[in-house]
């Protein structure tokens, strides 16, 4: 069960990375935004101009650099997995 969870949770943070992605319209403006965010120019522009979906750029090694799971987590995204784990320990 924890497994599926984990699961959901990642594909949940996979999906918010999308939802990012998808904020900049123009790949000039999303290799903008990820050098922004830390990104050296080559690895930024790569992706911005890879013709490829939200979903596939999603789950990219650029976007979890960029976002990691410690930046989602500050979203405040419900974790479903951090929520019954938490009711597993309560009395």
């Amino acid at each position: 069960m924890i497994g599926a969870l984990g699961v959901l949770d990642r594909w949940i943070r996979r999906k918010l990375r999308s939802i990012l992605w998808r904020q900049s319209k123009k790949p000039y403006t999303r290799a903008k935004n990820l050098m922004e965010m830390g990104l050296s120019e080559e690895r930024a522009f790569r992706p911005a101009f890879n013709q490829r979906g939200p979903s596939s750029n999603s789950g990219g090694s650029h976007m979890n650099h960029v976002f990691p799971k410690k930046y989602l987590d500050q979203l405040d995204p419900v974790s479903v997995l951090e929520k019954v784990q938490r009711l597993q320990c309560s009395p």
